[in-house]
């Protein structure tokens, strides 16, 4: 499988890398133990999209891979600031642009774990509904590309937070799954949002989709065979797209001419 990675926070460097399909489509966030208990109702049988459940444990995953994620970037940044204090590139004691991106990133990793424990609330009480979902299917799509992430619509504010929504894309049986998944809480404020990707058909909404994904998600993964017949013009759309956004939104134009799905 290829795979899309932002390498590098503070450069970012992004590239396409090829990787084993076992390293692509596996979170390491848990132990053996607990990633079993939690995801076997998806993992060891066919996800059922009418069941609340499989739809609750998939955005539950996509939310436990971002706070993992998050959380050791800010680590790491923290980890960098640090040592450049003790090689004496900043001061430790007064502003630094250095120090206040070190500290947005915990800030960030703090705010996401605080989303995080809604889902644990639901998932210990078994209040799926407190999850809602979009659901689209496109029917008749070859395998392309599979998502699991967790990102935010920083154009929506809340009262002490941003909106974030979940995605999960993956093919089953000669069609495509995508669903849009959200706290109940956060209804009123995406709605919209969630209208103006259902109200779109057809090549327009698929247009519409890969946009959000090389927008908002961390990273995602090809097919080789898809991969491979893309052209180098169309890759680097992406990456350019992918890259530019990393830091800040761009608004949506219907002739990106980039297109995930075949």
């Amino acid at each position: 499988m290829m795979c899309l990675r932002h390498l590098n926070n503070m450069n970012q460097i992004v590239e396409f890398k090829s990787v084993g399909v076992n390293n692509a489509s596996t979170f390491t966030g848990l132990c053996s133990i607990h990633d079993s208990n939690i995801f076997n109702r998806i993992d060891n049988c066919n996800i059922n999209i009418n069941n609340p459940s499989h739809l609750f444990l998939l955005a539950y995953r996509s939310v436990l891979r971002e706070l993992h994620a998050v959380s050791l970037g800010a680590a790491k940044i923290q980890s960098a600031y640090q040592k450049g204090i003790r090689l004496g590139l900043w001061r430790g004691d007064t502003y630094s642009t250095q120090g206040m991106q070190a500290v947005s990133h915990l800030v960030n990793a703090y705010y996401c774990y605080l989303y995080k424990k809604s889902y644990d609330d639901a998932f210990l009480n078994r209040r799926y509904n407190e999850i809602k979902h979009m659901v689209i299917l496109l029917k008749n799509a070859e395998p392309s590309i599979a998502v699991s992430a967790l990102y935010s619509l920083d154009d929506f504010q809340t009262t002490n937070d941003v909106v974030r929504v979940a995605l999960n894309i993956f093919p089953r049986n000669g069609d495509y799954i995508i669903i849009f998944s959200y706290l109940a809480r956060d209804e009123r404020y995406i709605d919209s949002y969630l209208d103006t990707i259902s109200s779109k058909k057809g090549k327009a909404q698929k247009d519409l989709i890969s946009w959000i994904v090389l927008q908002h998600c961390e990273n995602f993964v090809m097919s080789p065979e898809y991969f491979n017949q893309l052209s180098k013009n169309k890759r680097e759309n992406m990456i350019t797209l992918f890259a530019d956004t990393i830091l800040l939104n761009k608004e949506y134009y219907a002739n990106a001419a980039i297109c995930l799905f075949t």
